[in-house]
């Protein structure tokens, strides 16, 4: 069929003499069917003109299933193909009684008509009519009245003139008489508008900022769009507040955007109607879906007239060469705290007819975007039409590519095909070499280095062109590095031998230069690097995880591997105070070495490991001329860590806190009493390069107004000391010697 549609066409044919002798038929091809799709137009804003081209175009000849099938595959997309045959079978059943329905009028399959048989010729004859039927009813009637409303009178046109126009064009694109009360209505039917209330009557001006001479071009292009299309108009409002544009992304066109922040500062709110959006995931399976994306949706909503006068706006111009004009708007602005929710009413107040009327079906909207959901595809083009001509009847714009009726469906940033069921997380990719749909899938056994190991492998077959390669083991960045030239040696794990084999070889001989780089893991850092890594970590992630109990079974399992306190467990968890301690005290560890309640002014326990440590020095007499003895607790864990020292300067606290950062980790604040070790200048700029807060106990005092730490409710460091030097283990003993001293409680 690609080469000609064969019809049967009269054309008159004459001889050389120019005398007729008759018909013939000749084929029309399928240049002709695209060449006529040029002069069609869109089936979206002129239905009736469509109908009528391509019923002038077909004319009177008869044609079969399968060239009829053909011209109108051509012309008309799937989608619209669909709408089409629906709108036509609804004609059929309204219109025509006999015992045939309308899909069995119009088939799905060529039925085999023979154009020679009366009675076939009757139906391909049928089919024809309710292809033209269809497509002049395939577009709700709603849309038709709009286009009809949106002429526009001539700029020297008489009034009497503009009005017989829109009085044919009434009549012509909806099928309204508009000399009845119908449609009157429709010419003259106001849409609500919601009032805003406001603080003060008091103008607020805010003037314009410069602009520079693209942005200024570009404001006035799309201002001068607002204005045609009655968004705004001129005003002398005593209020204004700035605008500006910006490039939409990778469409090269601008946005206008009104910066309302001192506006909505006056603005009482109004607060929201859905407080969170519907979840698509809560629609019953296997139902058929539609859904609608509403273009510029705030501008269609009008503003009440008494708002109006408050949302303006100047545009200046070029080298203040002409005074600047003023425009106010006249439809919801973007930016105005209160649009989310007017927006909301609004729509709500316009579907909830088509809601009382559409019994099981399902109408989901928020915002700009509206889902139709049915059980069976005739209720569902039911109600989607009565949604389409309630919104466009009441001034909103809908593209047709803006509508998607077949799977998948994409609704408020999720993507469902409405079988309920999840769906694979690996999928085929089409090779762009070999235009082929492929799976490229490989399992790797082994620890995580290995199967990095396979990726990078993987990654240098893949791409022979330059590229770069970052990753977040260091240990294959490191055999990445070393890997030109190296020379292998024999591995005990084949597997990992051969992985590196194939690195060694690919880098070996490879032409296009790469890069690699180790980045570090899970981490805060800014830039695009670490982001395009933690992506990564997502989407390597498990898709399934094991269910985790409930908060409070959480809380419970956690004290019984490290026994936090109940503060502890409250800050974790989020417990409340009373859950946390009933998980305590149910505890029996817990129970037999139970610590007294804190008095009144002492620091909280139990916040974090190495958030809190107070540090003090003490003298052990027995150790000899390393008799000063430095100790660091770990509020949190009751971690404890003690060094033996000559002095106890700032010099030798210093030494100390080095070593227990090495072992214990770097805590967030460090409690000392006010000595004069603690207090020093040197003291504090060491805290302040380690990024650890200083804090003091009460002034002047030597004790410092400090916590007990913990360790002083157990054994005290000198009975420590003693006891393991008495011990008979050398294992102990070592722990103490005369130059590093160090105790773990």
């Amino acid at each position: 069929m690609e080469d000609g549609l064969y019809p049967l066409r009269k054309v008159p044919v004459v001889n050389p003499e120019q005398r007729p002798i008759g018909d013939v038929s000749v084929p029309l091809n399928t240049g002709d069917v695209r060449e006529f799709k040029k002069e069609m137009g869109r089936l979206l804003e002129d239905p009736i003109g469509v109908a009528e081209k391509l019923d002038q175009f077909l004319g009177p000849n008869i044609y079969t299933w399968v060239e009829l099938q053909s011209i109108f595959g051509i012309l008309f997309t799937t989608e619209e193909r669909e709408m089409i045959r629906h709108s036509g079978m609804r004609v059929w059943d309204r219109e025509c009684q006999g015992p045939d329905q309308g899909n069995q009028k119009w088939p799905m399959q060529d039925p085999g008509w023979n154009n020679q048989n009366e009675r076939h010729r009757q139906k391909i004859s049928d089919l024809r009519w309710m292809i033209i039927q269809g497509i002049r009813e395939a577009v709700p009637k709603g849309q038709n009245i709009r286009k009809a409303l949106s002429e526009h009178q001539g700029k020297d046109e008489p009034l009497a003139h503009w009005l017989e126009r829109l009085r044919k064009a009434l009549q012509l694109h909806s099928g309204v008489d508009p000399d009845t009360a119908a449609g009157q209505a429709a010419a003259t039917e106001e849409r609500p508008t919601q009032k805003l209330n406001w603080k003060t009557d008091s103008p607020v001006w805010v003037e314009q900022w410069p602009l520079s001479k693209e942005k200024l071009e570009a404001l006035q292009e799309l201002v001068d769009e607002q204005l045609a299309k009655g968004h705004i108009v001129e005003t002398t409002s005593p209020w204004n507040s700035p605008v500006f544009v910006i490039k939409k992304a990778n469409k090269g066109k601008w946005r206008l955007l009104h910066d309302l922040h001192q506006i909505n500062n006056v603005i009482e709110d109004m607060g929201s109607l859905q407080p969170g959006m519907p979840s698509p995931a809560m629609l019953p399976q296997n139902w058929n879906l539609a859904i609608i994306d509403i273009k510029d949706c705030f501008f269609q909503i009008p503003l009440h007239p008494d708002d109006d006068p408050r949302f303006t706006f100047s545009v200046p111009t070029l080298n203040r060469k002409a005074p600047r004009k003023r425009y106010h708007r006249k439809s919801l602005p973007q930016g105005m705290k209160n649009s989310p929710s007017i927006c909301q009413w609004y729509l709500s107040s316009l579907l909830s007819p088509v809601h009382a009327a559409v019994g099981e079906a399902i109408i989901l909207h928020y915002m700009d975007d509206v889902l139709v959901c049915a059980p069976s595809d005739d209720l569902l083009s039911h109600v989607l039409d009565l949604t389409i001509n309630s919104l466009v009847a009441a001034g909103f714009e809908l593209q047709e590519e803006k509508i998607l009726r077949m799977p998948p469906w994409k609704y408020l940033g999720l993507e469902t095909d409405a079988s309920g069921r999840s769906h694979k997380s690996v999928i085929a990719w089409k090779n762009p070499q070999t235009q082929q749909w492929e799976k490229n899938i490989v399992e790797v056994e082994g620890s995580p280095q290995v199967a990095e190991l396979a990726a990078v492998v993987r990654a240098f077959e893949k791409f022979p062109e330059p590229f770069n390669l970052a990753t977040d083991l260091a240990y294959v960045a490191g055999v990445v590095s070393r890997a030109e030239q190296a020379v292998l040696s024999e591995v005990s794990n084949s597997a990992l031998f051969n992985l590196l084999s194939k690195l060694v070889n690919l880098i070996s001989h490879r032409e296009q230069q790469f890069y690699g780089m180790h980045i570090r893991s899970h981490t805060d850092l800014p830039g695009f690097i670490a982001e395009g890594n933690r992506r990564a970590d997502a989407l390597a992630a498990p898709v399934e995880m094991a269910p985790l109990p409930d908060i409070f079974g959480q809380a419970k399992i956690s004290h019984q591997l490290f026994h936090q306190n109940a503060p502890g467990l409250v800050r974790q968890f989020h417990l409340t105070r009373e859950q946390a301690q009933a998980i305590v005290s149910m505890c029996p560890l817990c129970q037999q070495h139970a610590l007294p309640a804190l008095s009144a002014g002492a620091n909280p326990r139990g916040l974090n490991s190495c958030e809190v440590w107070q540090t003090d020095a003490t003298h052990i007499m027995s150790f000899g001329r390393q008799r000063y003895v430095h100790v660091s607790v770990d509020n949190f864990s009751g971690a404890v860590y003690a060094s033996a020292h000559t002095g106890e300067k700032s010099s030798d606290a210093m030494k100390h806190l080095i070593q227990a950062f090495s072992l214990l980790g770097i805590p967030k604040s460090i409690k000392t009493d006010n000595g004069l070790t603690y207090t020093s200048k040197e003291f504090r700029s060491f805290l302040q390069q380690w990024g650890v807060e200083h804090k003091t106990g009460i002034p002047y005092s030597p004790t410092g107004g400090k916590n007990p730490p913990k360790s002083q409710k157990g054994p005290q460091p000198t009975t420590l000391v003693s006891k393991i030097r008495n011990t008979p283990n050398p294992v102990v003993q070592s722990l103490v010697h005369s130059e590093f001293f160090k105790l773990h409680v």
